[in-house]
């Protein structure tokens, strides 16, 4: 039970306050109570007083007049700012836009690496001209002048190495340079040792790089202007674009071709890369409109191809290599 007034005695009337005897000492006033507070126990003592309401109203920021953000050339983002990593079985280079882009053979699409163009350190002018993929999953990106960089997968940083240069394009006089493909290809069928394999396309020889040293051999004379894959079986396969274009299976020692597999959907050479994986070779070819890249896939037991983007794919693929980090990639 609560009463208005503490001096409120329980045998009151109803509604009536006691007399007051005029003789009494008046009581000391009450301290005013701060505006919205309510008596203890849930019980009311006076009427209380709302004060006026803040106003909470949020401004958002303009936008429009932020300064220019400048980002320096080696920024770096936060890892949790990097864009998830998806595993693609097969990844990509774009000379375009010279950036990389996972491929995934399923659903015909391409998706970025990182979050910026490739920036190796050094490149200058040149631009990706090649790519293949190590065993431990490094994408090792082969450009324009000869220099090879590594680059990580997952963020697209790029790394120089010490490699020479000159053994795929010494300095001439008349600054000609030849064009080329790459690929790692196992030593020997299911093994953890590997060679860097390059088709020199103005020497036409095929050249042997070793991945850890670096160190560069000269190997057999080799078709003009070609691009390579690997299999698990430890094969080294050539794509040769044109007017009769065709895949074949080299001997890495004599350069013998001793299988070979004709592509008639392939009547036009653009920019081109290739790889092996689940069983079909993926071509990656420039005759779609502008130049742009087409996809064909040639089962490696039929010789049956077909090109699968139903549209442009938007891109201009110059490099391809089979990723390790996909389940069963490189045993299929």
């Amino acid at each position: 039970m609560c009463f208005d007034r503490p001096e409120a005695a329980p045998h009151a009337r109803p509604g009536r306050p006691p007399p007051e005897d005029p003789h009494s000492p008046r009581p000391d006033p009450a301290p005013p109570r701060p505006l919205g507070v309510l008596g203890g126990a849930g019980c009311r003592t006076r009427p209380y007083e709302i004060g006026t309401v803040p106003d909470l109203t949020v401004i958002p920021p303009d936008l429009t007049v932020l300064p220019d953000l400048f980002v320096p050339p080696d920024f770096l983002p936060p890892p949790d700012l990097i864009p998830p990593f998806f595993c693609r079985p097969i990844y990509t280079v774009d000379v375009q836009d010279q950036r990389i882009y996972g491929f995934d053979p399923d659903t015909v699409t391409f998706t970025r690496v990182g979050n910026r163009p490739l920036s190796c350190p050094g490149a200058g002018a040149t631009s990706p001209n090649t790519m293949s993929i190590d065993l431990s999953g490094n994408a090792w990106v082969l450009y324009s002048d000869g220099a090879i960089y590594t680059v990580d997968l997952l963020t697209g940083t790029c790394k120089a190495t010490a490699f020479d240069r000159t053994n795929i394009n010494p300095a001439k006089a008349n600054g000609e340079i030849q064009i080329f493909g790459s690929s790692f290809s196992l030593d020997g069928p299911n093994t953890a040792n590997e060679t860097l394999y390059v088709s020199l396309g103005t020497d036409l020889r095929l050249l042997a790089i070793d991945p850890i040293t670096l160190a560069a051999t000269l190997g057999p004379a080799i078709p003009p202007q070609v691009e390579l894959t690997g299999t698990p079986e430890g094969e080294l396969w050539m794509f040769s674009p044109g007017r009769m274009s065709f895949i074949a299976r080299l001997d890495k020692v004599t350069g013998f071709q001793d299988r070979r597999i004709e592509i008639p959907e392939i009547t036009t050479a653009g920019g081109f890369a290739f790889a092996y994986w689940g069983g079909s070779f993926w071509v990656f070819n420039g005759d779609g409109a502008g130049g742009e890249t087409n996809v064909y896939r040639v089962d490696k037991d039929t010789g049956v191809s077909k090109r699968i983007n139903a549209g442009r794919t938007g891109r201009f693929i110059v490099g391809a290599g089979i990723s390790g980090c996909a389940p069963g990639a490189r045993d299929q």
